[in-house]
């Protein structure tokens, strides 16, 4: 099937990527994929920062090449489950820092958002935005994979 939409965003030239990409999500409905960079661009700590304190603790380094995933499955393991989530959710306690980089991909128009994230950054946005959202999370895979419909 061809596509009839105009294109801009693979036009040769094309300067100011998320204007291009404003008209084409007001041709079409899109789907958006947020990870990672989404929480560095609002200060969040990476993977390795976040699990220091755990490393601190379990009295060991790390470093790039370290297994975070085994060293916070090790941390379970010798401590419990809820010990590690605090350990987490107080590196994660400053929630409410605003990111650029949302603000800004949050003005195109999209009717679904997944995300890996670990935080709760997308639903506070949206909520300060009242925009309405049906979210969803789906534990049965390796990662956490969250989806929000908006309404």
């Amino acid at each position: 099937m061809e596509n009839t939409v105009s294109d801009p965003i693979r036009k040769e030239g094309n300067d100011n990527f998320f204007e291009s990409f404003r008209t084409v999500s007001e041709q079409r409905p899109l789907s958006l994929f947020l990870g990672a960079g989404l929480d560095a661009d609002a200060g969040f700590p990476g993977l390795l920062e976040l699990l220091k304190p755990v490393a601190k603790d379990l009295k060991v380094s790390i470093d790039d090449k370290t297994d975070l995933f085994e060293l916070a499955q090790f941390y379970e393991d010798k401590y419990n489950r809820n010990e590690l989530l605090e350990k987490i959710k107080k590196r994660l306690q400053s929630s409410n820092r605003d990111s650029h980089l949302l603000s800004t991909v949050m003005q195109l128009n999209f009717r679904t958002i997944w995300t890996t994230n670990y935080d709760s950054m997308i639903e506070d946005y949206l909520k300060k935005q009242d925009t309405p959202f049906l979210k969803s999370i789906n534990h049965n895979s390796s990662m956490k994979l969250g989806k929000m419909q908006l309404t």
